[in-house]
């Protein structure tokens, strides 16, 4: 790591893997204030985009176009759907999956709730709704 004045350290790395596949055109950044991860077994399709500091949990499977805007943190065993775009700073858990046909922005995702924003206002779902629907 870097030292920039006395306190600050600049981590520039990025750690992938094992058993990853990264596809075409992929591009991957490199942490600023911590890490870019990528964990075991992740499968980025073509043209994936992924930011500073993100990290991608185990069994995760990004198709193409999507976008990972900074320090978002991906859990395991996440399905992300082609041409989804989440933005920076977001934790999303474990399990969670996208479809590329949701035409909105997903601005909160947990293993709790999903909140997307739609073109006509907001749609919050609750674990409880979703569980109800299985």
């Amino acid at each position: 790591p870097s030292l920039v004045g006395s306190e600050m350290c600049i981590r520039d790395r990025v750690i992938i893997q094992d058993s990853c596949y990264i596809g075409s055109n992929c591009t991957i950044d490199r942490g600023s204030f911590s890490d870019t991860y990528i964990g075991e077994n992740v499968y980025l399709d073509n043209q994936v985009h992924i930011a500073h500091n993100v990290s991608i949990g185990s069994n995760s499977i990004l198709a193409g176009q999507c976008g990972i805007a900074g320090s978002t943190k991906i859990g395991e065993n996440c399905q992300i759907g082609g041409q989804v775009g989440i933005i920076g700073h977001l934790k999303i858990g474990n399990n969670v999956i996208t479809d590329s046909g949701i035409h909105g922005r997903v601005v909160s995702l947990d293993e709790d709730t999903v909140t997307l924003v739609l073109k006509k206002g907001e749609l919050v779902i609750s674990k409880a709704k979703i569980d109800g629907l299985k």
